[in-house]
C-alpha cells in the first residue's frame, strides 16, 4: 500500500500480487477492521477471502485513477473458480470488468466481459452506442448468438427511426446493417 501511496504502481502492483497467498488473513483484517470512515464494506462480507482481498486492491488501484492495474485486479477476481460457482458475485464483477473496460476505451475487453453476463441488454446498447462512435462495431461480430442478434435487432431499430441521409445515425446502421 506505501508503495501506491508514493505513486509506485509496478512495485505495488508486484507486492499485491505477492501478499495474494495470505488472502485468508488479509481478507479476515479487512472484515474485522472498519473501512471507509468506519464501516466495512458490503462486497468484503459477502465474498470468498480471495475475492475479497482482490476486489479491495483493485479498489486502490481505482482510487488513483490506475484503471488499467484496477481491471488486472478485478479480472483476477472475476476468473476464479469460487466465482464461477457464486452467479450474483460472477455478475457483479463481470459487469465490474465491464464498466471497467468502456471506461477505458478498451472495447475489445468490453466485449469478453459482455459475453458474461446474463442480463446484458443495458450493457449491449451502451458497448453499442461506443462502438457506433468509434467506428468499430466489427467487434460486434464476435459476440456470441443472444447478443450479436439483440445487437442487430437494436441496428435494425435505430435505422428505421429516421431516413438515411448522409451523414445521419440510420445511415450509419444501414451500412452496418448491409
Amino acid at each position: 500500500r506505501e508503495w501506491l501511496a508514493a505513486g509506485r504502481s509496478d512495485h505495488a502492483k508486484l507486492g499485491f500480487e505477492k501478499a495474494s497467498g495470505s488472502a485468508d488473513a488479509l481478507a479476515r483484517c479487512l472484515r474485522h477492521c472498519e473501512v471507509g470512515g468506519g464501516r466495512r464494506s458490503m462486497e468484503v462480507e459477502e465474498s470468498p477471502s480471495n475475492v475479497a482481498y482482490l476486489e479491495h486492491v483493485a479498489g486502490l488501484f481505482g482510487a488513483k485513477g490506475l484503471l488499467e492495474d484496477e481491471y488486472h485486479f478485478l479480472d483476477k477476481a472475476a476468473n476464479l473458480d469460487e466465482v464461477k460457482a457464486h452467479r450474483p458475485l460472477h455478475q457483479k464483477l463481470w459487469v465490474a470488468l465491464f464498466n471497467k473496460a468502456v471506461q477505458m476505451g478498451r472495447f475489445d475487453k468490453a466485449c469478453v466481459a459482455l459475453k458474461q453476463i446474463d442480463s446484458f441488454e443495458r450493457h449491449l446498447d451502451v458497448l453499442a452506442q461506443k462502438l457506433l462512435s468509434a467506428g468499430r462495431v466489427d467487434l460486434m461480430k464476435d459476440l456470441d448468438e443472444p447478443q450479436r442478434s439483440c445487437f442487430i435487432g437494436k441496428l435494425h431499430e435505430r435505422a428505421a427511426m429516421t431516413p438515411p441521409t448522409p451523414g445521419s445515425g440510420a445511415l450509419q446502421c444501414y451500412r452496418h446493417l448491409f
